[in-house]
């Protein structure tokens, strides 16, 4: 891996190395700090990176007030799902942020029910250090807390993108897979393009490990570091050489 790791760009390896700075540390970080974390993590689900930060862009200026209001009937928005499934007519609006959230964005209706769940979570947790007790847990336990807390919108892989800003886990979306696989991680351990639960959790011990091997420990800033040098190895398409 070092190989590959010394071939990427210095741009890249910075960003690699700015975002393992900036992780948040769980056991010290308030409400309002994980929320501005983790609060976009549904719009990146099943979509393109391109995509998901248009959808951020158009939806960010409500992000704080989400936190404080979304959700509760008098508040800014309120999103009720009275259907099956994530099809539009599923979910209905309302709330006097509504009409403009609405002419903002086409993002779907299921993604910001998402975000809402989230913040009705989050405002039931302390305000102080509210990722104490989960970044305590095992990781599995820690995935279905939130999932469970969260609600709709929330798969493993968005919960565990949420926990990689937060160096508990790294996220294995395709690049990252490819990556393991290529550097000999996945040996003996098969992985379905759409990994399930226990795949999931199998390839975060194995980062782990090679986090452990690589720097010596398995610290929040050095597993972000990984992550992001894993993806990139992928998607710069070095695998292809």
């Amino acid at each position: 891996m070092n190989i590959l790791e010394e071939r990427l760009s210095p741009e890249v390896l910075a960003e690699a190395r700015n975002l393992a700075a900036s992780i948040l540390d769980p056991n010290t970080a308030t409400r309002s700090e994980i929320w501005k974390s983790v609060w976009d993590k549904p719009l990146y689900a099943n979509t393109k990176v391109t995509t998901a930060h248009r959808w951020i862009k158009e939806i960010e200026p409500f992000r704080d007030e989400a936190l404080l209001s979304w959700g509760e009937r008098d508040g800014e928005l309120y999103i009720e799902k009275i259907g099956p499934g994530t099809k539009r007519d599923s979910f209905r609006i309302s709330g006097r942020a509504s009409n403009e959230l609405l002419s903002r964005t086409q993002v779907a209706r299921h993604r910001l029910f998402g975000i809402q769940g989230a913040a009705v979570a989050m405002r039931a947790m302390p305000y102080d250090a509210p990722f104490e007790r989960l970044a305590a847990q095992p990781l599995d336990l820690a995935i279905s807390n939130i999932q469970r807390a969260y609600g709709g919108g929330w798969g493993p892989i968005s919960v565990l993108h949420a926990l990689t800003d937060l160096g508990l886990a790294v996220k294995p979306d395709i690049h990252l897979v490819r990556s393991a696989r290529a550097i000999g991680l996945l040996e003996n351990c098969h992985v379905s393009v759409k990994p399930d639960f226990k795949q999931l959790l199998e390839i975060n011990r194995r980062v782990g490990l090679l986090c452990h091997e690589k720097f010596g420990d398995r610290s929040g800033r050095n597993l972000r570091y990984l992550d992001k040098v894993l993806m990139e190895i992928s998607r710069c398409g070095m695998l292809t050489d």
